[in-house]
């Protein structure tokens, strides 16, 4: 698995992507990464992860403390077949891309043909950005996903709440 830090010299295409931070890896994260890995199985991709070295929550000031270390992150990554791991670090400039260019940025670098997220994947400055803003842009070449949450005994499965627990 190669792990790429940045994104300004990325570019990479016919991709199977996972977007999202993923700081648990619990049964949700697994299944939104895996998923993504299999479709390039199937198709004959490659799968990337796109994912931030921090909680962009950090950057707005919240005090969140990550479940798992970055380390231990790449490793599951790996565990379940990625590919690529692409680091971004959540700064002002990346703060400020509206859900628009976040969907150029992944067009332009990516060139996916398949998205994979969780169900409250957001976006863009704001939040702005949705699955439902991913599915409207499937005319840009990629089939968009959105995995279900897990749930154990009726509660789904969340990082906070295994901050919670912790």
């Amino acid at each position: 698995m190669d792990i790429i830090f940045g994104y300004e010299n990325v570019f990479l295409e016919n991709m199977s992507l996972a977007l999202g931070f993923f700081d648990s890896m619990h049964l949700g994260h697994q299944k939104v990464v895996s998923t993504a890995v299999n479709f390039a199985k199937k198709f004959n991709l490659k799968s990337a992860v796109v994912t931030f070295r921090e909680n962009p929550s950090i950057f707005f000031g919240k005090q969140i403390k990550n479940v798992l270390p970055f380390d231990k992150r790449m490793q599951h990554f790996e565990k379940i077949g990625c590919n690529f791991v692409v680091v971004i670090d959540f700064d002002e400039k990346f703060s400020q891309l509206s859900s628009e260019e976040y969907i150029k940025f992944l067009h332009c670098h990516f060139k996916p043909r398949f998205i994979t997220t969780g169900f409250n994947h957001f976006f863009g400055k704001n939040r702005t950005g949705s699955g439902k803003t991913l599915k409207d842009h499937e005319f840009l070449g990629w089939k968009y996903f959105a995995i279900a949450p897990e749930k154990i005994e009726g509660t789904v499965i969340s990082s906070t709440l295994i901050r919670r627990f912790i």
